[in-house]
C-alpha cells in the first residue's frame, strides 16, 4: 500500500509486511518499523510529540476525539454510548479503530488496557492534545 513519506513528503512510501513486522519504507531511505508482533505480544511504535495535528472538523475521528475530551477518561463502551447520544451511529469495532488511529497520531493513550474484554480499554487525551485543544 502506497502512502506519503513522513520524512521527505513524496508519495512513493509503502508499507511492507514481514513475518513479525509492518515496515514503512521510502526511496529516500526511510525504514521505520510501525508495528511488531512477537510470540503473541503486540508492540506498537508511535512517534509522539512532533507534528501532532488534530483530525479535520466534521470527521468521525474528530467527533471521537471530542467525546474523549468531554469525558476526560472513559472506556471504549462509554465513548460509544456518548456518540450514540449525539446521534452518531457507530459500532464498537468502529470506535475501537478510531481510538487506535488517534493513539497512533499521539492524541490519546490507554490508561487501562482491556483488549477483548467487555467495556474495552480506558482512554485519555495526551498532554500534547490538551495543549492543542
Amino acid at each position: 500500500m502506497k502512502t506519503d513519506c513522513p520524512k521527505c513528503g513524496s508519495p512513493s512510501a509503502r508499507y511492507m509486511k514481514t513475518e513479525t513486522d509492518l515496515i514503512l519504507k521510502c526511496l529516500c531511505g526511510l525504514h521505520k518499523v510501525v508495528f511488531s508482533t512477537l510470540t503473541g505480544i503486540e508492540i506498537q511504535h508511535n512517534d509522539t510529540g512532533k507534528d501532532i495535528r488534530l483530525p479535520r472538523v466534521g470527521t468521525r475521528l474528530r467527533r471521537t476525539l471530542s467525546v474523549v475530551l468531554v469525558l476526560e477518561e472513559a472506556t471504549t463502551e462509554l465513548i460509544l454510548e456518548r456518540l450514540h447520544e449525539i446521534g452518531e451511529i457507530y459500532d464498537s469495532s468502529d470506535v475501537a479503530s478510531y481510538l487506535t488511529i488517534l493513539r497512533s497520531k499521539g492524541l490519546v493513550y490507554t490508561t487501562t488496557v482491556r483488549k477483548g474484554i467487555a467495556g474495552g480499554s480506558t482512554w485519555r487525551l495526551t498532554e500534547e492534545a490538551i495543549k492543542i485543544l
